[in-house]
C-alpha cells in the first residue's frame, strides 16, 4: 500500500497518501482533517473529522464510517431576541436553529460591554435559550459563546440591535405626611402624599390591604379603601421598608350600635345630670343628634352623644333619643328625664 492514494468521501473529506506507520501526510488545504492517529500493531489510521461528520477508519485500504459518533443534522443559528430593553431581572428569549441538534453547548451569554457572563435561565429547546439580566449588564449586542464536541468554540453576536439597559434603582423607605379624607367607606379614594413612592409593593390602612393603589408620583398615591378595613394608620411598602402616617383613617363599614349610660333620669335645680354613650358595636359614629328638646341648663353634645348640666326648669318626664350616624347608616339609644324645680 505504500505510495498508494487512499480516499474517503462522506459528510467530511480527507486525504491520506500513505498507510504505514512511518509516513502519513495530509493537506490542511483541500481537506477538513482535525487530526490522524495511528495504531502502530493494526496499521489502523484513524482521521478524525471536524464536527459535521464521524470517524473514517481505514484498515487495509478500505474505509469504514465509524458511527460512534453522532452526525449533526442541523446548523447552529442565532436569529432574534426579545425584549429589546429591560433591567436586572428581565428573561431575555433567545430565537435561533440547532441549539440542542447541531452539536454545540452553550457555553456563555454576554449583554453589552459585561465582561462577565449574565445567568443562563435555560436552553428550553432546540431553538429557545433564555437568559436574565443581571446588575452587572450594560447597554449593547447580545453575544453568545457556544462550545462543539471536539472542543471549539463558536460566537455568535445576536442580530436585532442593541438591548437598551436600564440599572435598578435603589430605594429608600417611604415616608407619609399626609392623607385625604381622614374617613371613608369601603371604595373611598384616599390622596397619600410623602416621598420615596416608586416601586410601591403595598398601601394598608389598619394593617389591611387596600382595594386597589395607584402610583402618581415619587410623592403622591391614590389608595381605595376596602370593604371591612379596620381603621388605623396608614403605611407604604417598598423594597427599603415601610413608612406610617402620624394620623389615622377611620373607616365606616357598618352602622353605629349604641347604649346609654342611663335609661332613665330625674334631677333637680342642684342635682348635675350626665348622660353618655356607654358603648358602640357598631361602626364609629361621625356625628351625633338628639330628638327632643332639654330642659334649660341641659346641653347635648353633638360629638360625643352626651347630655350634660344641672336643670333649671321642671319638667314632666319626657323620652328623648340620641342618633348615632355614619355614612353606612344611623343607630339609636332613648332615655327618659324628669326635672324639678
Amino acid at each position: 500500500m505504500n505510495g498508494n492514494k487512499l480516499s474517503a468521501t462522506g459528510v467530511g473529506i480527507c486525504s491520506v497518501y500513505a498507510v504505514k506507520p512511518a509516513d502519513v501526510n495530509y493537506y490542511p488545504e483541500i481537506s477538513p482533517v482535525i487530526s490522524i492517529k495511528f495504531d502502530t500493531f493494526s496499521v489502523r489510521v484513524t482521521i478524525t473529522v471536524p464536527l459535521g461528520g464521524g470517524n473514517m477508519i481505514i484498515t487495509g485500504g478500505a474505509p469504514v464510517l465509524d458511527t460512534s459518533t453522532p452526525v449533526p443534522t442541523e446548523t447552529l443559528t442565532v436569529i432574534s431576541f426579545s425584549p429589546t430593553s429591560g433591567s436586572p431581572g428581565t428573561v431575555i428569549t433567545i430565537i435561533g436553529t440547532g441549539f440542542v441538534s447541531a452539536g454545540y453547548s452553550l457555553q456563555s451569554v454576554r449583554i453589552g460591554r459585561n465582561l462577565t457572563n449574565v445567568p443562563i435561565k435555560s436552553v428550553s429547546n432546540n431553538t429557545t435559550i433564555l437568559a436574565t439580566v443581571d446588575t452587572a449588564s450594560s447597554s449593547g449586542r447580545i453575544t453568545l459563546t457556544f462550545v462543539a464536541t471536539n472542543g471549539g468554540t463558536q460566537e455568535f453576536v445576536a442580530p436585532g440591535g442593541v438591548f437598551s439597559f436600564t440599572p435598578a434603582v435603589v430605594a429608600s423607605q417611604p415616608t407619609i405626611s399626609s392623607f385625604t379624607p381622614t374617613s371613608g367607606v369601603a371604595g373611598t379614594a384616599i390622596t397619600i402624599t410623602g416621598t420615596n413612592f416608586t416601586g410601591t409593593t403595598r398601601v394598608t390602612i389598619g394593617g389591611s390591604p387596600v382595594d386597589t393603589f395607584t402610583i402618581n408620583s415619587s410623592t403622591s398615591i391614590t389608595a381605595y379603601m376596602a370593604v371591612g378595613s379596620a381603621a388605623g394608620t396608614i403605611a407604604v411598602t417598598n423594597a427599603a421598608g415601610t413608612g406610617a402616617s402620624s394620623g389615622s383613617f377611620t373607616t365606616y363599614n357598618t352602622a353605629p350600635n349604641i347604649t346609654l349610660s342611663s335609661s332613665s333620669v330625674t334631677a333637680d335645680s342642684v342635682t348635675a345630670v350626665s348622660i353618655t354613650v356607654a358603648s358602640n358595636s357598631g361602626g364609629p359614629a361621625a356625628s351625633y343628634n338628639l330628638l327632643g328638646t332639654l330642659p334649660l341648663g341641659l346641653t347635648f353634645n353633638s360629638s360625643t352623644g352626651a347630655i350634660s348640666g344641672t336643670p333649671q326648669e321642671a319638667r314632666a318626664t319626657s323620652t328623648y333619643t340620641v342618633e348615632a350616624i355614619n355614612p353606612m347608616g344611623t343607630g339609636t339609644a332613648t332615655f327618659t328625664l324628669t326635672t324639678t324645680y
